[in-house]
């Protein structure tokens, strides 16, 4: 999650009675979460007399809770109190019932506006109801001050309200102070609240519990981000807008465990949630599901989904974080598919004749352009603040490091050299394991600008003290690492280092558009001879004696490609039937067996293979089984991806 998470809210109200009987009965629908019926019954009230303050808050609220409308709902919600006010006796009403409503409506007034990340306007909202009602809602205001940067404002509430007598006043006041601390970018601050805090809810609070997992990732403790994490998902008070699951699958992720990461993502899918919440952060989980997809080779897929989140990102209203953070997150993010998916299609071109290679060229060169007017809104926003730096910074934004190196394609080395710089001056609390991840990034750049010995040098450093579990980023250097020694005429050092990308995530050398050295070896028979000669021009594969080799070979339906290391030793292989070739989902259609054998090589041979249990999936032997990315990913989309 890319920021810390605000405390669900309100609490219900008792029903008070007030208003026409109809538009009670409107209530009453509303409250027991009858959403479409609630509507029905308002806008018939409505129809008869426009000045009903009660059916034109059902309205409000169902446009709000119900229907994810928040423009709408605002624009009703304070019509309903301007009808109040102006019936029951002005400002504060001096009818009692009209009173009650009166606060009730500033309350949702001001929730709905932060959820609009309004935040001046909540603040406003806030005064207005403190200067007519008590007790005064003051810990409502830490969120909107920490949004405008008015940490020591917030921070001199939060610290007076953790003394509270009222336990939902006291998590929300520490969960306050956890955000103010991370956007004040003081990582062992944030982490040291969210202990406190844990701590003072007994565990029993959800969003506690889930912001102190996100602090624990923070300070680079992922069996803790894991463990609070899974803690979260055992609480029952639904402050969580958001299921834990979402930050496991990250963690997940980030650890190289898919199939964990997988299986988060299938029990997310399952959760309901309220309209106005998926407003605020589908496109965030959505981003989860890019991430997954993109790590194990399913870039046509991710592209699909992250131009879905571009062209509807979410409202920031629910985290501490800005909308121009999670703009450039996601301009990354894209950035990243888009690369990818750049070096498929070149892959798909070099294996084909001039003329059947132009559909891939062009879609190439449409990927590009994109790119390129992606790239311009990244370098417009990278020039706002302390964004970028906040990125480079590792696990500070949305942005995982084991794909952050794209910001130097992104935004060019010289920009990204320097903000590496600053980011190594800005780590008061955690500057030398912070170095580890910076080693890491300047590492890519060094390597990308032909700096081979210097790259070497920041690689072999970074892996020997970056954190096991940081695994797919530690993957990314080793692959990194594998290709500097390849150039340098050091196969054989190499070795080791390709062995373990491909064993865990032989993705990674597209997503880096780097090559495989291998020799390649055939039956002799016809097909595996085309697709022998065809994968040579790949820019996946770099033809040479080498450890590694291709075997392509015919079967009695099709053909097959197995990648294979010394000592005979299989890291994964891939048929094409002739059933394969009559399946437009699997095969495009027309595409000759050899150059299907090709693409499936690409796609499938050099993704990670994802085990499954026997608590996920039953084989007839009791063994664990091992399936391609894509079958095991199926679960997930709901179809063949």
């Amino acid at each position: 999650m890319i920021a810390l998470m605000l405390v669900m809210g309100p609490p219900a109200h008792a029903q008070m009675a007030l208003g026409s009987a109809p538009a009670q009965q409107a209530l009453v629908s509303l409250e027991s979460g009858k959403f479409a019926t609630a509507r029905e019954q308002a806008e018939k009230v409505l129809d008869d007399d426009a000045s009903d303050f009660l059916a034109t808050y059902v309205l409000a609220s169902v446009h709000f809770r119900a229907e994810g409308n928040l423009a709408r709902a605002l624009f009703l919600m304070r019509k309903s109190i301007d009808l109040l006010t102006g019936q029951y006796g002005g400002v504060p009403p001096t009818d009692e019932r009209a009173r009650n409503w009166h606060k009730r409506l500033l309350h949702e007034l001001q929730w709905l506006l932060g959820e609009m990340d309004r935040r001046q306007d909540q603040l406003d909202v806030i005064a207005e109801h403190d200067a007519h009602y008590r007790p005064p809602r003051e810990v409502y205001r830490i969120w909107p001050l920490l949004k405008l940067g008015r940490f020591d404002e917030a921070r001199e509430i939060g610290n007076r309200l953790i003394l509270s007598d009222d336990v939902d006043i006291r998590e929300r006041a520490y969960n306050g102070l956890m955000a103010i601390e991370d956007e004040a970018r003081n990582r062992k601050a944030s982490y040291d609240w969210g202990l406190r805090g844990y701590e003072n809810t007994r565990g029993e609070s959800c969003i506690i519990a889930s912001n102190l997992a996100l602090a624990a990732r923070r300070v680079f403790r992922f069996d803790e981000a894991e463990r609070y994490d899974q803690k979260a998902l055992k609480t029952k008070d639904g402050s969580c807008p958001t299921s834990p699951y979402a930050q496991l699958a990250v963690v997940y992720l980030i650890e190289g465990k898919f199939q964990q990461s997988i299986a988060a993502l299938q029990e997310l899918r399952k959760i309901p949630r309220p309209a106005d919440l998926r407003v605020q952060n589908e496109m965030m989980i959505k981003g989860r599901l890019v991430e997954t997809l993109h790590a194990l080779g399913q870039v046509q897929q991710a592209e699909t989904r992250v131009r879905q989140i571009m062209e509807a990102p979410d409202r920031a209203g629910m985290t501490s974080a800005s909308a121009e953070n999670l703009q450039l997150a996601n301009a990354l993010l894209f950035e990243t598919v888009l690369t990818t998916r750049i070096h498929q299609e070149a892959e798909r071109a070099a294996v084909r004749d001039l003329w059947d290679s132009v559909d891939h060229r062009v879609t190439a060169r449409t990927l590009m352009g994109a790119r390129w007017e992606n790239r311009r809104l990244a370098l417009r926003l990278s020039a706002q603040g302390t964004l970028l730096l906040d990125m480079v910074r590792p696990y500070y934004t949305d942005v995982l490091p084991w794909y952050s190196g794209g910001l130097t394609e992104m935004l060019g080395e010289g920009l990204i050299e320097q903000v590496i710089e600053e980011a190594r001056a800005n780590e008061p609390d955690y500057d030398g394991m912070a170095n580890h991840w910076l080693d890491a990034m300047e590492a890519e750049l060094r390597w990308r600008s032909d700096q081979l010995p210097r790259a070497r040098a920041l690689a072999e450093d970074a892996l020997a003290k970056l954190p096991k579990d940081d695994a797919l980023l530690r993957l990314r250097v080793t692959a990194i690492l594998a290709d500097i020694l390849r150039q340098q005429g050091q196969l054989e050092a190499a070795r080791p280092h390709y062995h373990a990308v491909l064993t865990a995530w032989p993705t990674v050398l597209r997503l880096i558009d780097a090559p495989l050295p291998v020799s390649i070896t055939h039956d002799n028979s016809a097909v595996a001879q085309e697709a022998a000669d065809r994968l040579a021009d790949s820019p996946r594969i770099r033809r040479q004696s080498s450890p590694f080799t291709v075997f392509l070979g015919a079967t009695d339906d099709g053909a097959e490609a197995c990648l294979e290391g010394p000592g005979g030793q299989r890291y994964n292989c891939v048929q094409v039937t002739q059933k394969d070739l009559e399946d437009p989902d699997i095969v495009p259609e027309g595409t000759p067996l050899p150059l299907a054998l090709c693409d499936r090589f690409h796609d499938v041979v050099l993704a990670p293979k994802v085990e499954l249990t026997q608590s996920d999936l039953t084989s007839l032997d009791g063994r664990p089984v091992r399936l391609d990315a894509d079958k095991a990913l199926e679960g997930i989309l709901g179809e063949k991806p």
